[in-house]
């Protein structure tokens, strides 16, 4: 007889308090997690994504269950099959990383486990660079609450899906508040943190229920920082409406309009007293040493960071910005980009088609076989002929006669021949065909103009869409376009006072138009029923206090445009050193080939050594170059440093070895590791030889070619690169280097 083993231990929960987690559109996130499970035949894990290039998207197996699940569930009022892969598509399982997925998920609302297909992986994977992984649901038996409710009513797959396609307000109220205090129970016991005074405060939504019980108005749940972990999750669902008892508005919660003081009360006494008797064991220190992406978001809202090239401007704000997960957009200014390209215009565009889209599909089959140009006309005829036999044959040839001249046999109903092959209906079809576009390539779209909106447009409208949540526009090269005329009005605008704009500027109309339509607040209203805030939105343009705006300049390039002083005062800048203590420990170790001699470099001196000998030339009183024209740490990328590196190294080893027991495969790779030596050393001289002979020094080149120039050679580019591979280090009149 089999008896039941000892209780399993679990390790304690993480709750993750110290990632920058967030979850845009929780309601469609939790919709398809239940319709994916309720469609897989309620099945524990779900491998429910497919790669798709960098991206995933959902399986075939899984798609083709939730497309047959939905029609014989629900009523999807003429939404196609391309309609609700869209809605799935777009949805934040296959966009969101797995860190914020896996907190909404498992911390949250604890309904499922998430993770990636590929073991191996690190949970970490996904938080720089937009590239997703397939991923794999397991699910709770939290998941068997919604499943209670929808037994009892099939009608609440509608609600779900409603919340799939991204519906603010759905059909059915009532069933979907009964929806919100199921998601209400299981979000209880979420731990969250917040900054007070200095201080960490640990709490869930019970500490939320019990000081609203104290008859306070208003409970301020964001504290002094930013929100961290769980916290920027819940305050997202908060103002989806995802608590039946509290409303939320800017980080403040109120007691909802569904329930009275009384019934609040009760309802906080119960859930105290379920937690009282429950057993859980959470791990808190977590959030405390929780460092693995974090950043510093006290940063100006308006940034600007220069230095010389190589100090790695870029690298920072690319490190900077991991803060922002996947809320951020990057732009590369160039001397054409434009206001339209900045804020947006009004474009012409390939649009599809409302009479394509409205057929169905069996109609789209039809179009499909008719267009198709490997078939002949007759067999055309033939995979056609039962789908028209019961609806009229004599459409079928008028069709053909449309899409071809070729001939061929009809039938009847009988199917015996009919008497012609139908040429008048042939003709017919023939007769029209001029009338009619047939271009199947254009058979669902047509040119349209419509409001294009840039990359400023975009995020502006994500900041205030979800003002719970932080967004960064990161701007690279900043002055490599004319900015007065790219900013344009945008320019007043980047005057903030406790990060709003403190002058806002009148909204053109065609930004109207398109704010009407995407911005959360205006969609689906008439400007006579906006509220006075909503008129303010509509009317006028501000930056919010979540978007951020960060750029890189490089002053030392050639072809660059001025920036004038009332466009600088509105940023702060900040300035990377080409000595900075980080980044100088961080090229120690790497080394540059030398002279090339019987094809393989000579010798190797470090990397460091010789930028900062040559740096000194430049800043002496021969040449009195700026500190912004120096070469940085990293003027030679990382990738190609380490490659010389590894490359030196398995010379090293090589060479080590007696000639004698040398294999033939070793002298092999011994004459191809030479021959990367020489294409570093060329491609020093395209980066660093060249920049300074035409960019630093162009009109003094001798005072930085030193020994070439002592010994009489010619200061031209070919001449000053071939002394270099003869002299390495010795063309600039550096000889006492140590070799390497």
């Amino acid at each position: 007889m089999k008896r039941p083993s000892n209780i399993q231990k679990f390790k304690p929960v993480d709750p993750k308090l110290g990632i920058k987690s967030s979850l845009p559109k929780s309601k469609s996130t939790i919709a398809l997690v239940i319709l994916l499970w309720l469609s897989n035949d309620k099945k524990y894990e779900i491998e429910y994504s497919e790669t798709d290039g960098d991206k995933i998207t959902i399986s075939e197996n899984c798609y083709d269950k939730l497309i047959q699940y939905l029609r014989n569930n629900i009523d999807i009022k003429g939404d196609s099959e391309e309609d609700i892969m869209n809605y799935v598509n777009e949805n934040q399982l296959f966009h969101s990383q797995l860190e914020s997925l896996i907190v909404a998920l498992e911390l949250v609302w604890r309904i499922a486990s998430i993770k990636f297909k590929d073991s191996n992986k690190a949970d970490s994977a996904e938080r720089t660079g937009k590239k997703r992984f397939e991923k794999i649901l397991s699910y709770t038996n939290n998941i068997d609450l919604f499943d209670t409710l929808i037994e009892s009513n099939k009608k609440y797959c509608q609600v779900l899906y409603e919340w799939l396609q991204g519906k603010k307000n759905v059909e059915d109220t009532h069933l979907e508040k009964q929806l919100v205090r199921v998601i209400n129970y299981l979000s209880d016991d979420v731990v969250l943190k917040m900054l007070d005074n200095n201080q960490n405060v640990y709490f869930n939504m019970t500490s939320v229920y019990e000081a609203m019980t104290q008859k306070t108005d208003e409970i301020d749940i964001n504290g002094d920082g930013e929100a961290k972990g769980a916290l920027r999750i819940v305050k997202g669902a908060l103002g989806e409406g995802l608590n039946y008892y509290l409303a939320y508005n800017k980080n403040i919660v109120t007691m909802s309009d569904n329930v009275d003081y009384d019934e609040f009360v009760y309802y906080e006494q119960r859930v105290r007293e379920r937690q009282k008797i429950s057993n859980v064991n959470i791990l808190l220190h977590a959030a405390e040493n929780d460092d693995e992406n974090t950043t510093d978001i006290s940063c100006s809202k308006n940034r600007i960071i220069f230095g010389a090239p190589g100090t790695g401007k870029s690298h920072k704000l690319e490190e900077n910005s991991k803060y922002f997960a996947d809320n951020m957009e990057r732009v590369t200014f160039h001397p054409n980009y434009s206001y339209a390209n900045f804020v947006g215009a009004y474009k012409p565009i390939m649009s599809k088609s409302d009479v394509y889209d409205n057929l169905d599909t069996e109609k789209r089959r039809v179009l499909a076989v008719l267009q198709d140009k490997s078939m002949s006309a007759q067999e055309k005829y033939d995979e056609l002929y039962d789908k028209f036999k019961d609806e009229g044959l004599t459409r079928l040839p008028l069709l053909l006669g449309i899409y071809t001249d070729e001939n061929f046999k009809t039938r009847k109903v009988d199917g015996s021949d009919a008497a012609g092959d139908n040429s008048v209906e042939r003709n017919h079809g023939r007769a029209i065909r001029p009338y009619l576009s047939l271009n199947p390539q254009n058979k669902n779209k047509e040119i349209s103009y419509e409001f294009v909106p840039g990359p400023f447009m975009r995020i502006y409208v994500q900041a205030i869409n979800h003002p719970e949540e932080d967004y960064l526009l990161l701007i690279e090269e900043i002055n490599r376009a004319n900015v007065a005329a790219v900013f344009g009005d945008v320019f007043q605008l980047l005057d903030r006072k406790n990060g709003v704009s403190e002058y806002p500027i009148a909204t053109s109309e065609d930004i109207k138009t398109y704010l009407l339509e995407n911005l959360d607040c205006l969609k689906g209203k008439n400007i006579d029923d906006l509220t006075e805030e909503e008129r303010e939105k509509y009317f006028e343009m501000r930056i919010p206090a979540n978007m951020y705006i960060w750029a890189t300049m490089n002053s030392a390039d050639q072809g660059v445009f001025p920036m004038d002083t009332a466009f600088k005062r509105r940023w702060e800048f900040e300035y990377l050193s080409v000595n900075d203590d980080e980044q100088v420990a961080a090229i120690k170790d790497y080394v540059i080939p030398m002279c090339i001699k019987d094809n393989k470099a000579d010798h190797y001196i470090g990397w460091d050594s010789l930028r900062t000998r040559i740096n000194n030339i430049l800043t002496s009183e021969k040449c009195k170059v700026n500190e912004d024209k120096l070469l940085g740490p990293f003027f030679i990328s990382k990738n190609m440093l380490d490659e010389i590196k590894n490359n030196k190294e398995q010379v090293d080893e090589l060479e080590a070895k007696d000639e004698a027991s040398r294999t033939e495969k070793d002298n092999e790779a011994l004459k191809d590791m030479h021959q990367k030596e020489n294409s570093y050393i060329k491609a020093f001289e395209s980066k660093v030889i060249m920049y300074l002979f035409e960019d630093v020094m162009k009109m003094r080149p001798e005072n930085i070619f030193i020994g070439h120039n002592k010994k009489n050679g010619k200061m031209i580019f070919s001449e000053i690169c071939k002394a270099f591979e003869q002299d390495g280090e010795g063309i600039f009149g550096i000889e006492d280097l140590v070799n390497i």
